[in-house]
Formats: structure tokens, C-alpha cells, sequence
């Protein structure tokens, strides 16, 4: 069997709906959770912060 090295780039944007006033702050249980057949993972958890509005996350 020939394995083969893959790389993955994973690009997450949040953004909040200005006009009712709503913030990071509200995530109370957001989460995004990829898993792969060869064991490796990845969770993305957004900071429930009420400063924050939109926000972009790459791996």
C-alpha cells in the first residue's frame, strides 16, 4: 500500500448579526469537531467573548 502525505487547510468565519446587537457572547455551544480515518483531529471552539463580533480562524 503507498502512502501519501496530504495537507489540509481548514478556514472557519464567524460573524454575528450586528443589527440585534448579538456578540461572540452569545456561542454558548458552538463547536466544530473534524476528525480524519488516520486518527488525526481538530476542534475549533469560538471565544464566547462580548468584545468580539466577527472573527476568522485558519489552520
Amino acid at each position: 500500500m503507498r502512502r501519501v502525505a496530504v495537507a489540509v487547510a481548514v478556514a472557519v468565519a464567524v460573524d454575528m448579526d450586528v443589527e440585534t446587537g448579538l456578540t461572540c457572547d452569545s456561542l454558548t455551544h458552538a463547536a466544530l469537531y473534524m476528525d480524519c480515518v488516520t486518527g488525526a483531529a481538530w476542534t475549533f471552539l469560538p471565544a464566547t467573548d462580548p468584545d468580539i463580533r466577527a472573527m476568522v480562524v485558519v489552520e
